[in-house]
């Protein structure tokens, strides 16, 4: 039987006897294409650049071809060293999963671009039947801003709290609080301070002077990790100025999430 020159699939010919076999076969090979799993054994790869097969069986036209049977691929937990997977030189799109703590080098029975896998990587990756390229799937950690503002009307008494945030995930505050900004709308009558708390540690100080700039400090000038579930607390020092009248605070920080890029 005939096959296609791509993902060989076997392929009809008008003198073809039993067509509906022919027909069968083909569909069940393009149902595999588009949704099948292949898991690949990788504890062969105990010495670096052990170059592991597919498993790609081509005895006669209606062997399995495994390696183009798939959509995705898992490289099982096994391999000691790092090791070149290679894919025969046929045109495929497919996923792979390394699950093994080693990198896995992707590529084509006669080289070209290759696709390197760190483990725990997930890619998706085509095959132009030479060379490899990759899309990367794998959990990939951003720094996103997590700014958090701060408004108190009136005349803060002594150790008031001025402000609270229950924090939803680990937080990182700069060191000096580098970037916050502050204004009032009457300056105090003399230099006065706040302080910003995590629970019951204080970390973070703002002064304000007596012409209304700001100042911001944290112990040592150190950044500072609120973990999830604690509470930020903006409160005023331990003495009451008679003229400080609405303070307004913006305190820059950052969160670090994981999500999967395209």
């Amino acid at each position: 039987m005939p096959i296609s020159d791509l993902l060989q699939i076997p392929v009809l010919t008008e003198t073809m006897a039993q067509k509906t076999v022919g027909v069968n076969m083909a569909i069940q090979a393009m149902e595999k294409v588009m949704t099948a799993t292949l898991e690949i054994n990788t504890a062969a790869a105990t010495s670096t650049g052990y170059d592991l097969v597919i498993p790609f069986n081509t005895t006669n036209d209606l062997s399995p071809r495994q390696a183009l049977r798939a959509i995705y691929f898992k490289l099982l937990a096994g391999a000691t060293h790092d090791f070149d997977l290679i894919h025969p030189n046929n045109p495929h799109l497919f996923i792979i999963k390394n699950e093994t703590t080693r990198t896995a080098t992707i590529r084509t029975v006669t080289g070209g671009t290759t696709v390197s896998l760190p483990p725990g990587g997930v890619f998706l990756v085509y095959c132009d039947g030479l060379n490899m390229v990759k899309m990367d799937f794998t959990l990939t950690e951003l720094t996103q801003a997590n700014d958090f503002n701060f408004a108190f009307y009136g005349n803060p008494a002594i150790d008031q709290v001025m402000g609270r945030v229950l924090i939803g995930r680990d937080t990182l505050f700069p060191g000096n609080l580098s970037g916050a900004r502050g204004r009032v709308d009457v300056n105090p009558l003399v230099s006065h301070s706040l302080g910003l708390w995590d629970d019951s540690t204080q970390f973070g100080t703002i002064t304000i002077s007596s012409g209304g700039s700001f100042t911001f400090s944290t112990t040592g000038g150190n950044p500072r990790t609120v973990t999830a579930g604690s509470v930020l607390e903006l409160r005023n020092g331990g003495s009451m100025d008679p003229l400080l009248d609405v303070v307004e605070l913006v305190i820059l920080a950052t969160v670090t999430v994981s999500q999967p890029l395209p």
